[in-house]
């Protein structure tokens, strides 16, 4: 999940049927990817985390089981997210530079300086009752 500011972009990639165990590498353009809507409460914690964190962008990582729970692996605070674009016409590109234009973001983990810190607890913290 790609998050810009407090817009989340939910992409499912179909890995079934994939012998590899890190499905990144292979080529993601053969992969299906599907746009799908967040559980309130996943979108709920997701937002909560950039915000404690002082990010204004975020690629989420999870895993979705059978029965649909949610499971959160990790926070990357560059991840990419153009292929996702590309495939699912999602306007990512367009919201990252809508968010470019507001104010600096202010906080927990804001440097104005460009870096940002990940408080080694607020995973568990933000995510505390997941799945």
């Amino acid at each position: 999940m790609t998050a810009v500011g407090d817009t989340l972009f939910a992409v499912e990639i179909d890995v079934s049927g994939v012998s590899e165990i890190d499905y990144r590498r292979l080529d993601p353009y053969t992969l299906r990817h599907t746009p799908i809507t967040l559980p309130k409460r996943v979108a709920k914690g997701c937002r909560a985390m950039l915000r404690h964190l002082g990010l204004r962008f975020g690629a989420f990582d999870f895993l979705l089981d059978e029965k649909g729970a949610f499971y959160f692996l990790e926070l990357n605070p560059n991840g990419q997210w153009l292929w996702i674009e590309d495939m699912t016409g999602l306007p990512i590109a367009e919201a990252m530079a809508q968010e470019l234009c507001r104010s600096l973001p202010s906080g927990p983990g804001a440097r104005r300086q460009g870096l940002w810190l990940m408080h080694p607890e607020a995973p568990s913290q933000v995510f505390a009752g997941f799945p």
